[in-house]
């Protein structure tokens, strides 16, 4: 009788880690999708025409800028520069390195993700308020990436998130996408290019001066190093109501090529 009574508890035990397992699963791979439609496919190859572009691109690292002039062809940015291109290179290699794009053409870097978030966002909220007369707010939201660095422009494997507006009168939840997600899609340590989408609505409300609750202007999409949302970050910040599309290249330039394995998507007020 012992025995058996052992025996059924190691089996219960055993399905209450595994309706663990199965919880954590929901809340990464399932629960994103209940907002967001998936959609995956084969952009047909277009012209591969070389694009070269002279620029001046700005970074900072603990309060300290640096300025100089680039080339950037097809995407690749290269430092003209060699005191900057040296120090480039050893930022955007550190351990556990966060990298915010928060315009064209100006980068900085951060010692990890958590510094990023209390020097740029928390600062930032301070200022914000809902008593904003912004009355515009995202209402839905789009990402799609690509397996090669120039799959945006020329074509080849994608995978793309976007909206469905089942939130109603709100921006969109907060997008996560776990490694095997994207390994489902042959995507982990895959993605090399990007491109995203903002549609805008206006809150109409005569209760409210500005925006309502869960009505965000702006918002950052994060590609992470590994799974978990964990290790080097890249962070792209420009999407808002003021900036409703874009195309982004860095991800070779910063170091990020075939590199994220979690990716995450939150809307704020740091416009």
């Amino acid at each position: 009788i012992c025995m058996n009574r052992n025996i059924f508890i190691s089996i219960v035990a055993i399905i209450v880690l595994c309706s663990a397992c199965d919880s954590d699963n929901v809340y990464d791979e399932i629960k994103p999708n209940v907002y967001y439609e998936v959609k995956s496919g084969f952009q047909p190859y277009s012209d591969d025409t070389v694009k070269v572009i002279i620029d001046t691109l700005s970074f900072s690292y603990k309060g300290k800028t640096i300025t100089a002039p680039y080339s950037c062809v097809n995407g690749s940015i290269n430092i003209l520069n060699d005191y900057a291109a040296n120090i480039f290179e050893s930022l955007k290699n550190k351990k556990d390195v966060a990298i915010l794009v928060d315009k064209v053409n100006y980068i900085t870097f951060f010692d990890n993700y958590d510094e990023m978030y209390s020097n740029i966002y928390k600062k930032s909220s301070w200022i914000v308020t809902r008593s904003t007369v912004n009355k515009e707010y995202i209402k839905n939201f789009e990402l799609r990436v690509w397996r090669d660095s120039k799959g945006r422009k020329n074509g080849g494997p994608y995978l793309g998130w976007f909206s469905n507006g089942t939130q109603g009168e709100k921006s969109p939840e907060p997008l996560y996408v776990n490694q095997p997600f994207l390994n489902s899609h042959s995507m982990d340590n895959a993605i090399s290019s990007c491109q995203m989408w903002v549609e805008k609505a206006t809150n109409n409300s005569f209760v409210t001066v500005g925006l309502s609750d869960g009505q965000y202007p702006h918002a950052t999409v994060t590609f992470y190093e590994n799974a978990n949302y964990s290790g080097r970050s890249l962070s792209l910040t420009e999407m808002s109501i003021n900036y409703e599309y874009s195309e982004v290249d860095y991800f070779s330039s910063l170091g990020f090529n075939d590199l994220t394995s979690s990716i995450k998507v939150v809307y704020d007020n740091n416009l």
